[in-house]
């Protein structure tokens, strides 16, 4: 997994997003998708390290959250996410293998939620609210 940005590298206004996945090669590949279209993003392997990251960094303008996950599962991370003022603005974007029939994406307050394996122009779609290259992310 790479955790090649800082809070150097993420001032304030900066897009970049956070992906929260347990499998390392899912990180690695979003991470290129989005760093080919001009979007930071940094990964993490669990609720709980993204948490950390979090702390350390300007807030990202979106994560990506795997629901599944050891350690802290997605939905008890989008729960603190949500929980902290600070992130209020954070899009939060759920990853599944399948839609979660106990738990709609409103239920666990997502602003959207992609199927695995990730579609490259549905993840596109996701993101492109954001815009590369500036601003802020927006609920």
């Amino acid at each position: 997994m790479s955790s090649e940005l800082d809070s150097a590298l993420a001032p304030q206004g900066t897009i970049w997003i956070l992906v929260v996945d347990d499998d390392p090669d899912i990180c690695e590949a979003i991470e290129t998708v989005l760093r080919r279209h001009g979007i930071a993003a940094r990964s993490a392997g669990n609720g709980r390290l993204a948490l950390a990251i979090l702390h350390e960094a300007a807030p990202p303008a979106a994560m990506l959250i795997d629901l599944h996950m050891p350690v802290m599962s997605g939905p008890e991370l989008v729960a603190a996410v949500r929980r902290d003022p600070a992130l209020s603005r954070v899009r939060l974007i759920g990853l599944s293998g399948a839609l979660d029939t106990d738990a709609s994406a409103e239920e666990l307050s997502l602003d959207q939620y992609l199927i695995k394996p990730i579609d490259v122009t549905a993840l596109l779609a996701a993101v492109a609210p954001l815009g590369a290259g500036g601003g802020e992310a927006g609920r």
